[in-house]
């Protein structure tokens, strides 16, 4: 394998070119872990509100009807319920709202790559 000098280069195949890049690449992982948890999390919440408001529509039968324990039972069971049906499948909402919520993360660091390199050239002519 060749040597390769430019960093440029060694951005573009992916190779770290020093060691604050290593550190950058690593806090990038850990900021894309922690997103990808809150949006499995905020998923979780949003089908457990589901599950509870379509619980309420089910008219319960005096007869069958176990009282607040099994209000509570079905409480924990829908949260469980929730917990396990988020991010499953290709269309998830937690895997839609990450790649959305990612997309707008490196556009926002773009920009402000861009204007602390302007603000460093600025501060060059000066």
């Amino acid at each position: 394998m060749p040597y390769i000098k430019d960093k440029v280069m060694l951005k573009a195949v992916g190779i770290p070119g020093n060691k604050g890049e290593l550190i950058q690449s690593k806090e990038q992982g850990r900021k894309d872990r922690e997103l990808q948890k809150a949006c499995k999390e905020f998923e979780a919440l949003f089908t457990y509100q589901l599950l509870k408001s379509m619980r309420r529509t089910v008219e319960k039968c005096d007869l069958f009807h176990g009282g607040q324990g099994e209000e509570i039972y079905e409480s924990l069971f829908d949260l469980e319920l929730s917990k396990q049906m988020a991010d499953m499948g290709p269309n998830s909402l937690s895997r839609m709202l990450y790649e959305q919520l990612k997309r707008e993360d490196e556009k926002l660091q773009r920009e402000l790559e861009k204007a602390n390199n302007e603000h460093m050239l600025t501060k060059k002519t000066r």
